[in-house]
C-alpha cells in the first residue's frame, strides 16, 4: 500500500513540476528513482511528455513476479 501510494505521489509531483516550470532536472528525478530502486521501495514506469514529445522515461522495479521468482 505504501509503495502504491509513493508512486502516486510521485507521478503527482512530477506532472505539477512539469507544468509549472520551463525546464525538467532529469538528473534529480534520476537520483529519486535510483534512492527508490535501492532500497526496492517501489515498481512501475513514469513517462513525462509536453506536447507528444517525451521528455522523460524510467522503469524501476521487477518486471515479471512469479511466486519467489523475480525478473527486469
Amino acid at each position: 500500500m505504501k509503495c502504491k501510494t509513493m508512486f502516486t505521489s510521485l507521478l503527482i509531483l512530477s506532472l505539477i513540476v512539469n507544468g509549472y516550470t520551463q525546464s525538467l532536472d532529469k538528473g534529480k528525478l534520476d537520483q529519486l528513482f535510483n534512492r527508490l530502486a535501492e532500497k526496492n521501495k517501489a515498481m512501475g514506469t513514469l513517462l513525462i511528455n509536453k506536447e507528444g514529445q517525451a521528455l522523460y522515461g524510467r522503469s524501476i522495479g521487477y518486471g515479471y513476479i512469479n511466486g519467489t521468482e523475480k525478473s527486469h
